[in-house]
């Protein structure tokens, strides 16, 4: 038993045809956040950024990368189909 990035252990599973299993039952949720500091020189950049980065079009290529799920509800919809739910 461990505790692991799920995106890593989907990934050997893929690759390598290791057979881990992901365990979700009672397991701990994760938050993450991109901000731009009061402040900052570059504002409009990071902004700029941010919107690329949460754009649906751009989130929906990730899970063909590494196994994570998305923040933005629009861009699971894109998703493949024989990439799945896991």
């Amino acid at each position: 038993m461990s505790s692991v990035y799920n995106g890593r252990i989907t990934g050997l599973n893929q690759t390598e045809g290791t057979n881990m299993k992901l365990v979700w039952n009672e397991s701990i949720y994760a938050v993450d956040s991109w901000v731009v500091l009061a402040g900052a020189e570059n504002k409009d950049a990071g902004m700029d950024f941010i919107a690329f980065a949460n754009a649906p079009e751009n989130l929906s290529k990730l899970p063909a990368k590494i196994a994570y799920g998305l923040p933005v509800k629009a861009a699971a919809e894109a998703i493949p189909a024989e990439l799945g739910v896991n």
